[in-house]
């Protein structure tokens, strides 16, 4: 029973700082070398609790990083590593508001083009930030036909 209680102290020790998957959860209390069956049980009490939620999770992280300005490809590539289902991801990424998107990629080459003034090229400079950024080649392309200046 002592062990259960450390491992909940654990979890939300980890969860005061940020909401958690609960494979992230799972694989904290097994670093931490705790036996398979007080695992399942902290996770089982936790999810019940609502203190772990995998679908709440997702799409407030999805839009937490549209806010930073990530791409849906980081993004996607995140919550893979974090152990969120592709249905899931699929369905969080599916309710991307497309103007929003595109609207977050021209602000972005818009801050871009600033700083390569007085250098040529601006537009290839810019597409090649956006892509490594994660961005679609399609998505750039219609960004960047919408910028005037460039």
């Amino acid at each position: 029973m002592e062990e259960y209680n450390n491992a909940l102290k654990y979890c939300f020790l980890l969860l005061k700082y940020r909401s958690r998957t609960k494979q992230e959860i799972t694989r904290r209390l097994k670093l931490k070398k705790y036996p398979v069956s007080i695992i399942e049980a902290v996770t089982e009490f936790l999810q019940s609790r609502n203190f772990i939620n995998d679908c709440e999770f997702v799409f407030s992280f999805v839009t937490e990083r549209l806010k930073k300005g990530f791409s849906s490809r980081r993004i996607s590539f995140e919550l893979k590593r974090l152990g969120v289902a592709d249905e899931l991801i699929e369905k969080a990424l599916a309710t991307i508001d497309r103007d929003q998107y595109m609207a977050m990629i021209r602000r972005i080459g818009l801050k871009k083009v600033s700083d390569y003034r007085n250098k040529d090229n601006i537009r290839l400079r810019v597409f090649r930030y956006l892509k490594q950024r994660g961005f679609a080649a399609d998505d750039i392309e219609g960004a960047l036909d919408d910028l005037s200046q460039l």
